[in-house]
């Protein structure tokens, strides 16, 4: 399971300058990061859209030193205990059926077969010798799709598309007989797993063998390889199985140290992002959704290595219990086999080389790498039909405008780009069906709205099914949503159907620092946003109000969409997270499978034989410009019109799921920053922010 890393390392990841360098001369770089951050985060909405306006009418003229009187929010995140208005229950949805078979491997034969074997004699590129080993490193982050290199980059992760279509082409080449993966520490979710280890055994279906060899690993590793028929580790290797932890990161008492305030109110009793700022230790929601993902992910882990390894459940947990850390301990019970690469690949030469032994062993192993056999397509194998569906992969932080790039948030998903998307395939009468594959902690309300929209108008030309990856939560959940037919994986991360809202004072910061600011307004709530005070009452209700209208349009379109009473879906949303097979049980989810589970189910809706082949074209986004593509877009742009941080989108409710799949947190990559930014930008703050960082990491001052 996820885990959030510790305060000291996300508040660190933000200050761009060595701690306790002058404010001024880091505020640049930080201004830029965390404007960056504050346009491609994901934020619900503009500025508190859609709250009551009963304040608008002008106020008198304030002004304000800094040091006016305002009310101090409580410690930990509000809780909104108000009734709010339900609509009537919706129409009752149909039930979702059973789940196709998908992905089962069929040899090719016939006039196929003839076919495949006459494109492959006639192949230049994509030309592979008989008998090759298709081998590659495998592991990282597996990004849905690799994004296009770009100068000044190193070269993009390995994808899991890339992976995939590989995997599935090999198994039916009659060049390629075996596969030699050598496995690296994975930083993505499980469900990305397990859509990996379903390819993997496809291809061993085809009666061909997988190789794998790992230095080093953990669970996830060995999870994967328990889909290989031969798993090695050198004798001084270090894959240790010692069972799963989770938990949380607290910044309360950082904030307190460098003087910031933050002012967080929730919807949704298990909404516990905020917790991580306005909090010093756990809540007992968060601490039964811990544990809940914990125990699934145990179990789920538990009885894979017990099916795969001929083992009862309870003598695989007594073993981890044990967790030996000597090799030849895990060779014994079956667990792999101990051996040096050198000799893994002088094995696989006598296997596939040709010649004598000696010649085997002296030639490198007859082998294709992942980027060439990428060449190979499915028309090439006869694989293709002339039935077309498309794969859309929308993957990052949910923004409006185009697909791009951010410093803090990494890959971000634009509203404007997946619409166009979506529009084209609707008016394209070629494409027969659409799987939306969705890999989003969540995002801008507005933008998950204008694609929601788009994907439902879609779905009234052709089916559109939602196949979700390692996470689809908030505004990931929103845009699945809008599809009739949702498919997760067991350990896909969803749900999340919450608000939150935070907004920061710095008061007592700048008065650390000596900083003064002097504030004039018109109108009795024009001063929401500012970031020298906390809120007055009047202020407070305000945005407590807004938040409340937030939530109740969020769980109103969500039961709308799943054919359920608000009530219904309000006691399964309340910001929680929910795994896969977990939504699946409670009616947010209708099938649990991966992407192919998926184009099954497109095709039954468009009325395609499931026997029958497809050309399955996947969708990609424009390039954008080179600007957000590198990832400065934002910081360009906010250079150009001269504008500092604003915090005005830490005010505004947010949808980021605490977990992602990856070992940080979306909310804290985003608001540990913007927080923390304002202050580097000021005489004096950054020897302040410096200063709290050292004292909470137990280290003295310089």
């Amino acid at each position: 399971m996820a885990k959030s890393l510790p305060p000291g390392g996300v508040l660190g990841a933000f200050v761009a300058a060595p701690v306790g360098l002058p404010g001024r001369t880091a505020g640049p770089l930080v201004r830029a990061a965390a404007c960056a951050a504050s346009r491609s985060a994901a934020v619900w909405g503009t500025a508190l859209a859609g709250a009551p306006a009963d304040h608008a009418a002008p106020g008198p003229l304030v002004r304000r030193t800094g040091r006016g009187a305002a009310v101090r929010m409580a410690d930990e995140p509000v809780e909104s205990t108000a009734m709010v208005a339900t609509p009537p229950p919706a129409a009752e949805r149909p039930p979702p059926g059973p789940t196709p078979p998908a992905l089962t491997y069929e040899r090719v034969t016939g006039f196929r077969r003839f076919l495949q074997s006459w494109r492959l004699a006639r192949v230049v590129r994509a030309r592979v010798a008989k008998n090759s080993v298709l081998a590659f490193n495998l592991g990282g982050s597996l990004p849905e799709t690799s994004p296009p290199s770009l100068p000044f980059r190193s070269a993009p992760a390995t994808s899991l598309e890339a992976v995939t279509n590989a995997l599935r082409h090999a198994a039916h080449d009659p060049r390629v007989s075996a596969v030699y993966i050598r496995l690296d520490g994975f930083a993505c979710g499980w469900a990305k797993l397990q859509e990996l280890r379903r390819h993997l055994d496809y291809f061993r279906a085809a009666d061909k063998t997988v190789t794998m060899f790992m230095e080093t690993g953990a669970e996830k590793e060995y999870y994967v390889a328990l889909s290989a028929d031969e798993v090695f580790v050198p004798p001084t290797g270090m894959l240790v199985l010692r069972g799963f932890m989770g938990g949380g990161s607290f910044l309360r008492g950082v904030l307190e140290k460098v003087g910031v305030d933050p002012q967080v109110q929730r919807r949704g009793v298990y909404k516990s992002a905020g917790d991580q700022l306005a909090r010093k230790d756990m809540s007992d929601a968060q601490r039964e959704v811990v544990e809940s993902i914990l125990d699934a992910t145990y179990e789920r882990f538990v009885s894979a290595v017990a099916e795969a390894r001929s083992k009862e459940p309870a003598d695989v947990r007594a073993f981890m219990d044990r967790a030996p850390f000597e090799m030849q301990e895990y060779e014994d019970e079956g667990y792999f086999k101990l051996m040096y690469e050198d000799e893994v690949l002088d094995l696989l030469k006598r296997r596939h080389n040709d010649g004598s032994e000696e010649k085997q062993l002296k030639a490198p192993l007859k082998s294709v790498s992942l980027k060439k056999y990428g060449r190979v397509s499915d028309k090439l194998l006869a694989l293709s039909g002339k039935t077309r569906v498309a794969v859309v992969r929308a993957s990052g932080a949910i923004t409006s405008g185009q697909n791009g790039s951010s410093p803090v948030m990494g890959a971000t998903l634009g509203s404007e780009s997946v619409v166009a998307v979506i529009r084209k395939l609707r008016l394209d009468d070629k494409i027969k069906a659409v799987v939306l594959r969705i890999d989003s902690p969540g995002g801008s309300a507005l933008a998950s709205d204008v694609m929601w929209r788009e994907i439902r108008k879609c779905c009234e030309v052709k089916p559109v099914i939602a196949s979700m990856s390692d996470v689809a939560a908030s505004g990931g959940y929103y845009m699945a949503m809008a599809c009739p037919t949702i498919v997760a994986e067991s350990g896909t991360i969803t749900g999340s159907i919450g608000v939150l809202t935070a907004k920061p004072s710095l008061k007592k910061a700048y008065e650390r620092i000596g900083y003064t600011k002097e504030t004039f307004s018109r109108g009795a709530l024009a001063e929401l946003l500012v970031d020298d005070r906390p809120f007055s009452e009047e202020e407070a209700d305000y945005f407590s109000r807004s938040t409340d209208a937030a939530y109740r349009s969020f769980v109103t379109k969500c039961a709308e969409s799943r054919g359920m009473a608000y009530e219904d879906l309000h006691a399964v949303a309340q910001g929680r997270v929910w795994l896969g097979g977990q939504a699946a049980s409670r009616g947010l989810v209708d099938h649990v499978g991966g992407l192919w589970t998926a184009v099954a189910l497109a095709k039954q809706a468009a009325d395609i034989p499931l026997e029958q082949n497809i050309k399955l074209v996947e969708a990609r986004f424009g390039g954008g410009s080179l600007l957000a593509r590198l990832g400065v877009g934002a910081t360009a742009s906010s250079a150009e019109s001269g504008r500092g941080v604003t915090l005005a989108s830490l005010s505004e409710p947010l949808a980021l799921t605490e977990f992602d799949g990856s070992d940080e947190s979306p909310l804290m990559r985003l608001v540990a920053g913007a927080l923390v930014a304002p202050l580097m930008g000021l005489p004096g703050g950054g020897k302040l922010v410096g200063d709290a960082l050292r004292s909470f990491m137990g280290r003295p001052g310089a």
